[in-house]
C-alpha cells in the first residue's frame, strides 16, 4: 500500500536545496569571474549587458558604447594611473565601469537620468570597478579644470530622435536643448586645461575650438573615434565633419 505524496518530499535522486549561504558563495565567485575577465578585456557586450535590468539591456546596441568601443577609447584617453576622465552624458555607465577596470585610472560619469546613475552605480560595485563614479547633473555642474580627459558618444543627440526612440519620459527632450547642450559642451572644451585629452565617437554635434589637434582618427564599429588634444587656448572653432556626427536610429543597432 503506497503512502499519500507529500509536495514537499524530494524524491530520490534529486539535488538538495541549496542553502542561501551557497547561494551566495556562487553569486560572489560569479562577479569575481566577471570581474576578472572584465579587467582582462575578455568579456564581450552580451555577457556584460546582462547585468543590466531589461530595459537598459535592450537598448544597449543603440545607446551605450560596445565593450570594443570603450576598451580602445579607455586606452586613448588614459596616459597615467591617475588620469581622471569624465564621461559626459554616461546613461548606465558602460564606458566608465569599462574604462575604469581595465586601466585603474578615476572614472566620472554624469547623467541627467537619476535612475540611471543608481544603476551604474549598482553595475559598478558589482563587478568591483572601484575608481568608476557617477553623479546626476548636466554640464553645468561640471568644473572642467578636475578633468584631463572628456569622452562624447554624441550624448545629446536623444534630443533630436523621434520620440518613440527616447529612452523614457523622465527628463525633457528638445531641438532646443539639443543646441543648448551642445553650446555649453563647446564652452567645456574651450574652458579646458592646455592637455586635455578628448576622445568623440560619432562626434558630439557641435565645433571643436581650434585649440585642439587631432591625433588619432580611427573606424571603430559603426563610427570612428578620434582623439583630441588640446595645444593652446583659443576660442576659434573648426566645423566637425558632418560625417562624424550622425542620428542613430533603431535600424543602426549592431
Amino acid at each position: 500500500m503506497s503512502r499519500p505524496y507529500r509536495p514537499d518530499e524530494r524524491a530520490e535522486g534529486d539535488a538538495p536545496a541549496r542553502s542561501p549561504e551557497t547561494d551566495r558563495l556562487i553569486e560572489a565567485l560569479r562577479r569575481a569571474s566577471l570581474s576578472r575577465r572584465l579587467r582582462e578585456r575578455l568579456l564581450m557586450d552580451a555577457e556584460f549587458d546582462e547585468l543590466y535590468p531589461a530595459p537598459a539591456r535592450v537598448v544597449s546596441s543603440m545607446f551605450w558604447t560596445p565593450m570594443a568601443v570603450a576598451i580602445r577609447a579607455a586606452d586613448l584617453l588614459v596616459t597615467t594611473p591617475s588620469t581622471r576622465v569624465l564621461d559626459v552624458g554616461s546613461g548606465v555607465g558602460k564606458f566608465c565601469i569599462v574604462g575604469a577596470a581595465i586601466t585603474g585610472a578615476p572614472f566620472m560619469g554624469i547623467e541627467h537620468r537619476r535612475g540611471f546613475v543608481d544603476i551604474a552605480r549598482d553595475v559598478a560595485s558589482r563587478v568591483g570597478a572601484d575608481t568608476a563614479h557617477f553623479v546626476s547633473g548636466t554640464l553645468d555642474d561640471i568644473d572642467v579644470s578636475d578633468f584631463d580627459a572628456l569622452y562624447f558618444f554624441n550624448p545629446f543627440e536623444e534630443n533630436m530622435l523621434h520620440a518613440r526612440h527616447w529612452l523614457d519620459s523622465t527628463v525633457t527632450l528638445s531641438e532646443a536643448r539639443y543646441f543648448a547642450d551642445v553650446s555649453r559642451a563647446e564652452g567645456l572644451l574651450d574652458a579646458a586645461r592646455v592637455g586635455t585629452r578628448v576622445v568623440t565617437y560619432h562626434g558630439f554635434g557641435g565645433k571643436m575650438p581650434l585649440s585642439y589637434h587631432r591625433a588619432v582618427r580611427e573606424r571603430c564599429r559603426s563610427g570612428h573615434l578620434e582623439l583630441w588634444v588640446k595645444s593652446e587656448r583659443a576660442r576659434t572653432y573648426s566645423f566637425d565633419n558632418p560625417q562624424q556626427t550622425r542620428f542613430r536610429t533603431s535600424e543602426d543597432a549592431v
